[in-house]
C-alpha cells in the first residue's frame, strides 16, 4: 500500500514537472515571438527610414542634373548674348564713325560760312560808318573762270557802269559804296550802255554757260562721291558678313573640336571599361578545386532575385552591376531590391561595389523586399557557376550584413559554407532556429556580372 502511494506522488510530482517544463517553454516561445515581433517592427521602421533616405537622395540626384542641365544651357545663351553684343557693338562703332565724319565736315563748312558772313557784316558795318551812294544793280552774273562777280549798275541820273564786285549780287537790289567810288566808275549814258550792253550779253552767255559747265563737272564729283561711299559702305558690309561667316566658322571649328574630344574622352573610358572588364573576369588560380566542391555539394546554378521592371536595363547595360555603381554612373534601375539599411551596412562593410548572389530560388529577403514594395513583379535570375571562379569573388557563409559573418576570397571561406542547409527548399525546413541564417549563405560578386553569365536571361 505504502509503495503505491509512494507510486503515486512520483508520478504526480513527474506530471507537474512535465507541465512545468511545458509551461516553460510556452513562456520561453511567447518571449521569442515578442522579441522576433519587436525585431520585425524595428526592421520595418528602419526599412522604411531607408525608403525615405533613397527616395530624398534620388530626388536630390534629380535636382542636381537638372540644375546642371539649366547651367550648361544658361551658359550657351550667354555666350551666344556676348556674340550678338559684340557684333551690334562693332556696328555701332562703325555707324558712329560714319556720323561723326559727316557732322565734323558739316561743321568745318559751317564755320567757313559763319566767316565769311561775319566778313560781310563788319564790311557793311564800315560802310555805314562812311558817306554812301546806293546804285541799283539791274544785271549780274559770276565768271567762275576768273573766280569774279560782275554787276550792271544804275545810277538815279539814268547812267550806267560795268564793275567788278566782291561777292554775286541779286539783281534789284542796291550796292551801297563811298561816293568816291561811285564817282570814280566809268559811267556811260543810256545810249553808249546799250552798244556796251550787246557784248555784255553775249560774254553773259557765254559765262552761263561755262558756269553750267562747271555745275555739270560738280554734279559728276558728287556723284562719283556719293558712289565712292556706297563702295564704301558695301566692303563695310561685306567685311561685316565675312566677319560673321569668320565667327560661325570658328564656333563650328570648335563645335568639331569639342565633339572630337569627347569622341576621345568616350574612348578613352571605353577602352578602361575593357581593361577594368578584363580585370573583372580574371579567375582564381585554383578555380578548377573551386569547381570541384560545388559539383560535389550538389551546385550547379546561382540566383539572384529583382523586379522584371529591370530586365530591360539588365539587357541595356549588358549585366548586372552593383548598385553603388548603378547611381554613380546614372543607370536606370526602376526598382532596387536592397532598402536603405541594407545599403548604409553594405557601405560600413565596404561591399557596396559587390553583386550579391545566393544558393536558394527561395530567399527571405525577396519576400521582405516585395512587401515593403521595393519590388513588384518579382523574378529569378539564373547566375553561371563561373561567377564563383573570379579573381575577386567573396564567399559569405550567411547574409554579408549579418552580426558574427564571416567572408573570404579563398578556398577555406568557401568551405565554411553549410551546403546542406543552402540547399532545402525554405529556410523554415531548417529546425534549428539559430542555423536558419547560413541558409543566406552568398556570393559577392565585385561590380559587374556579365550578360553572358545569365544563363536564363532570354527566357524571361
Amino acid at each position: 500500500m505504502a509503495e503505491t502511494i509512494f507510486g503515486i506522488v512520483v508520478l504526480l510530482i513527474f506530471i507537474l514537472l512535465v507541465i512545468l517544463i511545458v509551461e516553460e517553454k510556452k513562456k520561453k516561445k511567447q518571449r521569442i515571438f515578442k522579441q522576433e515581433l519587436a525585431k520585425t517592427q524595428a526592421e520595418e521602421k528602419r526599412l522604411a527610414e531607408i525608403q525615405a533616405l533613397k527616395i530624398a537622395e534620388q530626388k536630390r540626384a534629380e535636382t542636381i542634373q537638372r540644375d546642371r542641365v539649366l547651367a550648361e544651357q544658361k551658359r550657351l545663351a550667354d555666350i551666344q548674348a556676348q556674340k550678338v553684343a559684340e557684333q551690334k557693338r562693332q556696328e555701332t562703332i562703325q555707324r558712329n564713325r560714319i556720323l561723326e565724319d559727316q557732322k565734323r565736315l558739316a561743321d568745318i563748312q559751317a564755320q567757313k560760312i559763319a566767316e565769311q558772313t561775319k566778313a560781310e557784316n563788319e564790311r557793311l558795318q564800315n560802310l555805314e560808318n562812311e558817306k554812301y551812294e546806293s546804285v541799283l544793280v539791274i544785271d549780274a552774273y559770276t565768271c567762275n573762270s576768273t573766280n569774279t562777280n560782275v554787276a550792271v549798275l544804275k545810277r538815279k541820273n539814268n547812267t550806267y557802269a560795268f564793275v567788278n564786285v566782291s561777292v554775286a549780287s541779286n539783281i534789284n537790289s542796291h550796292l551801297k559804296q563811298t561816293k568816291e567810288v561811285i564817282a570814280g566808275l566809268n559811267w556811260f549814258d543810256e545810249t553808249t550802255y546799250l552798244t556796251h550792253y550787246e557784248q555784255f550779253c553775249s560774254q553773259k552767255a557765254k559765262i552761263e554757260k561755262e558756269n553750267y559747265l562747271i555745275a555739270q563737272a560738280k554734279l559728276v564729283i558728287v556723284e562719283q562721291e556719293q558712289k565712292e561711299k556706297e563702295r564704301q559702305n558695301q566692303i563695310l558690309i561685306q567685311k561685316v558678313k565675312e566677319e560673321r561667316q569668320r565667327q560661325l566658322e570658328l564656333q563650328a571649328e570648335r563645335q568639331s573640336q569639342l565633339k572630337k574630344q569627347e569622341e576621345r574622352e568616350k574612348q578613352i573610358l571605353q577602352d578602361k571599361l575593357n581593361k577594368r572588364k578584363i580585370q573583372l573576369l580574371e579567375k582564381k588560380e585554383n578555380w578548377r578545386e573551386i569547381e570541384n566542391i560545388l559539383k560535389q555539394n550538389g551546385i550547379v546554378k546561382f540566383y539572384h532575385f529583382t523586379d522584371k521592371a529591370n530586365l530591360q536595363s539588365i539587357k541595356t547595360n549588358n549585366g548586372l552591376y552593383s548598385w553603388d555603381y548603378c547611381i554613380k554612373n546614372n543607370i536606370n534601375v526602376p526598382y532596387f531590391g536592397g532598402g536603405e539599411l541594407s545599403r548604409s551596412l553594405d557601405s560600413k562593410a565596404n561591399l557596396q561595389n559587390y553583386v550579391r548572389v545566393s544558393f536558394t530560388r527561395q530567399h527571405p529577403m525577396m519576400y521582405v523586399a516585395q512587401k515593403e514594395g521595393r519590388i513588384q513583379n518579382p523574378i529569378i535570375l539564373e547566375i553561371s557557376l563561373d561567377v564563383a571562379y573570379l579573381l575577386n569573388t567573396k564567399y559569405s557563409d550567411r547574409n554579408a550584413t549579418k552580426n558574427g559573418v564571416r567572408i573570404g576570397n579563398d578556398i577555406e571561406a568557401l568551405n565554411r559554407i553549410k551546403f546542406d542547409l543552402v540547399k532545402k527548399n525554405k529556410h523554415f525546413d531548417i529546425e534549428n532556429e539559430e542555423e536558419r541564417s547560413y541558409f543566406q549563405a552568398e556570393l559577392l560578386i565585385l561590380e559587374h556580372i556579365p550578360i553572358e553569365f545569365i544563363t536564363n536571361i532570354n527566357n524571361l
